[in-house]
């Protein structure tokens, strides 16, 4: 009788182990039941498929396009261009690899019987991207300098040249828009720009006085038009009146 329970014990016993290298091959493979990687439930998959499904979710939108504009510049990107990245294959991998954590006869009993849960976050972060060759773009498109308002007497007259407001853009409140746009989701992003006032406005020449020499004359012009004139006595051919402009 001892000979013939220690004989079936034997048996039992390498049924068991061969039994259990069995099934530890065959899912070894598979990731733990109940596993989740970046709040997708991939218990029971492949890597590869793991690494798919996850990718579906949590990469997809990364790639999605964003429509870029700063008044006429227009750019296409997204989140993923803009450097807002996420590796996926690492936290699969990481994932993976807990499900071969132990000896042949821990992970056997984990599977089968232990009902363990794994979790593994993806969460995008913010690497090397085309933010700064986006706003260099930009800014070539959208910044002009302002012109200042001037006096133009190429026609022994006074002509007012009006200013002109320029245009600048404030590359701090555009990266912080782009990268808004990224982490939000948006599909479309306005680049912030400013205006940029001229340093001598429309108030400067506002009134203008004009000496014309050749017929004894004073102008006073006022926005541009004339509103009084005056006879004047002015230099002669020994003695002339000096020409030019002052303030």
């Amino acid at each position: 009788m001892l000979v013939i329970s220690i004989v079936t014990l034997l048996v039992v016993t390498s049924g068991s182990a061969a039994w259990a290298v069995n099934y530890d091959q065959r899912s070894s493979k598979t990731l733990l039941p109940d596993t989740v990687v970046g709040g997708v439930a991939v218990g029971g998959f492949e890597q590869a498929q793991a690494i798919s499904a996850v990718r579906a979710t949590v990469e997809e939108p990364l790639h999605r396009k964003i429509q870029v504009q700063a008044g006429e510049f227009q750019a296409e990107t997204t989140a993923w261009d803009l450097g807002l990245q996420v590796d996926v294959p690492t936290a699969v991998r990481q994932a993976m690899g807990r499900s071969t954590e132990g000896n042949i006869f821990q992970r056997v009993w984990r599977r089968a019987f232990g009902n363990p849960s794994t979790s593994v976050d993806v969460t995008p972060a913010w690497g090397t991207g085309t933010v700064s060759g986006i706003l260099d773009e930009a800014a070539l498109a959208v910044n002009e300098e302002p012109v200042n308002a001037k006096i133009d007497t190429s026609t022994g007259f006074v002509k007012i040249v009006a200013p002109q407001e320029g245009r600048q853009l404030d590359l701090e409140a555009s990266r912080a828009a782009l990268l808004d746009a990224a982490t939000s989701g948006k599909s479309s992003v306005e680049l912030v720009s400013n205006a940029v006032e001229p340093e001598v406005g429309a108030d400067a020449v506002s009134k203008v006085i004009l000496v014309r020499t050749g017929e004894n004359k004073l102008y006073l012009y006022e926005n541009g038009e004339v509103t009084k004139e005056y006879s004047v006595a002015t230099g002669e051919a020994k003695f002339p009146t000096p020409t030019g402009m002052w303030n």
